[in-house]
């Protein structure tokens, strides 16, 4: 039998970032040491692999693919902004308006839905 394959810290830090993907409306999503403890990196490494492989930090890469989704579902599924507030993570509509604002310059319910 042979012994389990040991992950390298490249390999974790991929791990991570589909785990993120994967639980993107989870508003609990990215605490560093929740995902160091899950993957089994401290939380140092995850940190600093993170960033040289995505050129984010964990926060910053969970926020940005966040509103990516975010202005995605109110251009192209004309749903409400509420609505995607809750569906991409945010625990409130005005935290989410002032971070959509920040990144894209207008408010979210702003956007004109894309036929």
């Amino acid at each position: 039998m042979k012994p389990p394959k040991i992950q390298s810290n490249r390999e974790k830090t991929l791990s991570v970032q589909q785990y993120i993907l994967d639980n993107l409306e989870d508003p609990r999503l990215g605490g560093l040491r929740e995902l160091s403890e899950r993957f089994y990196i401290t939380a140092k490494t995850l940190n600093r692999v993170f960033k040289k492989e995505f050129h984010h930090t964990i926060p910053q890469f969970i926020k940005e693919r966040r509103l990516q989704q975010a202005y995605k579902l109110l251009s192209q599924e004309g749903k409400q902004v509420q609505e995607v507030a809750i569906l991409i993570g945010y625990t409130t509509a005005d935290s989410f308006s002032k971070a959509f604002k920040k990144k894209f310059g207008q408010l979210p319910g702003s956007l004109k839905r894309i036929p």
